[in-house]
């Protein structure tokens, strides 16, 4: 292993600034993000394609604008080392004849974990771990999650009045946030692999849950949780499910009719196993979501749904967008009751960071 520079720090913060173009879209696969440097000049530039494929490096070795021979490549994940429906990235690299790769963090995929670098060795070509991990650790984590844990990341997001609210007593809530805040969150819809929400924010305000108001070549799945498939026939999202691939969560014991009829709709139903008190048990229903490939979950309400999800620990970042707005005491808030615990035995989240955006204020905060 060589010690890395900050020539290598500019050219990783690079290949990280790639693997974000494509987030949301490359699911099973994480989205890396890839360049290749000689001489100190820039020769080529990749990262995941939709659908998880080709690969960054491939991506990156098919742009470059000279041979390759002797270059160097930054990589934030660690190149794949096994066989699936094309040849593994180290092949290609070994015949490209680079000489040294520089990556973020490893692979947790038990099919790659350190045997990419190992080839990568036994070939003789020099490489640098860790350079930026912290970030590409970060940028990865649905993808670790899910290989680790069978679970997607978890984002929570909400918007709320100055005085944390996120409705009035009689539920009005459009809207809180302004207009432009509001076009932030399709753009973070954008980002992730799925939308996820409960039945009764389904059933208050008849959401389409896609992504609207910016330009994208994609669309996130749509996941409601509901136990007892009380999502009206006549809403958006069964209206809508042929046109958007769309995922109901509901109780084992659901009646097979209405089970049928969303199925026939174009829905996937997932049927779940329930808690003690006869609620989905989200455990058993990230399982499913896991198991289908998907990485990274936007949740966007309601509060019972968000407040499960932060009992069971289950809930990775928050992403909070706060107006001047004030409410008062009669609003609604936008968690329920947590257990009485002492302070230090609660949730807790660390800021990542904060920004001005139009009239309002984003702060995003993920799990230490």
């Amino acid at each position: 292993m060589m010690l890395s520079t900050n020539i290598d720090e500019k050219w990783m913060h690079l290949a990280l600034s790639l693997s974000k173009r494509t987030r949301g879209s490359t699911w099973p696969n994480p989205n890396v993000g890839c360049v290749i440097v000689k001489d100190n000049i820039l020769i080529g530039r990749g990262w995941t394609a939709a659908k998880g494929r080709p690969h960054a490096e491939i991506q990156a070795l098919k742009s470059t604008t000279s041979n390759p021979e002797n270059s160097t490549v930054y990589v934030t994940l660690e190149p794949c080392s096994h066989i699936g429906q094309t040849q593994p990235c180290i092949t290609s690299l070994i015949n490209a004849k680079v000489a040294r790769v520089v990556i973020a963090t490893r692979d947790l995929d038990p099919r790659v974990a350190g045997k990419g670098i190992r080839f990568l060795k036994d070939a003789g070509i020099s490489v640098t771990e860790g350079i930026l991990e912290e970030d590409a650790r970060y940028e990865h984590l649905g993808f670790f999650n899910r290989i680790l844990n069978n679970q997607p990341k978890i984002t929570i997001k909400f918007a709320t009045s100055l005085d944390s609210k996120i409705s009035t007593q009689s539920n009005e809530s459009k809207w809180i946030t302004s207009e432009k805040s509001r076009k932030l969150t399709h753009f973070y819809r954008m980002q992730n692999d799925a939308i996820m929400v409960g039945s009764g924010t389904v059933i208050m305000d008849d959401p389409m849950l896609n992504v609207r108001h910016i330009k994208s070549t994609q669309q996130p799945v749509r996941i409601i949780i509901d136990t007892e498939l009380r999502t009206p026939l006549n809403s958006k999202i069964f209206q809508s499910a042929k046109e958007f691939n769309t995922i109901i969560c509901c109780a084992t014991h659901t009646d097979k009719t209405i089970i049928n009829t969303w199925i026939d709709q174009g829905a996937r139903v997932l049927k779940c196993d329930l808690t003690s008190v006869g609620e989905i048990n989200l455990n058993s229903a990230l399982n499913q979501i896991s198991d289908i490939g998907i990485n990274n979950v936007f949740c966007e309400g309601g509060a019972k749904l968000a407040t499960n999800l932060i009992k069971q620990n289950l809930v990775h970042e928050f992403i909070s967008m706060t107006s001047g707005l004030l409410i008062g005491s009669t609003g609604n808030s936008f968690m329920k009751e947590l257990e009485n615990l002492p302070l230090s035995k609660l949730p807790s989240f660390k800021l990542k960071e904060s920004f001005k955006y139009g009239d309002d204020s984003v702060s995003i905060w993920h799990k230490p």
